[in-house]
């Protein structure tokens, strides 16, 4: 099983997704965020164990097009889920 993306209801100012890795060698995944604009924030939060491994998850680059999420290749972490959430461009959080 490959990384999945699943996008949540995130409000007038914010988009959300669900991502999980599927496997231990899922190591990245690339969401294209669709702001035309670098996204004002980006925060995201470990769902379950796999994920809450000090450097496990962390975000990559974010820039106008896209938000890029790596996870370490660590045996056992198939399965983390984490969720992200960007802020549109100029909302004044």
């Amino acid at each position: 099983m490959a990384v999945t993306v699943a996008i949540e209801p995130g409000g007038p100012k914010a988009k959300r997704w669900l991502v999980t890795f599927g496997l231990d060698a899922d190591t990245t995944v690339t969401i294209p965020h669709g702001f035309n604009g670098i996204p004002d924030h980006v925060e995201f939060y470990a769902l379950n164990a796999l994920a809450v491994v000090p450097g496990a998850v962390s975000r990559g680059t974010v820039d106008g097009d896209n938000i890029v999420m790596n996870k370490l290749p660590a045996v056992g972490s198939g399965g983390a889920q984490v969720e992200l959430i960007a802020y549109i461009p100029n909302s004044s959080l």
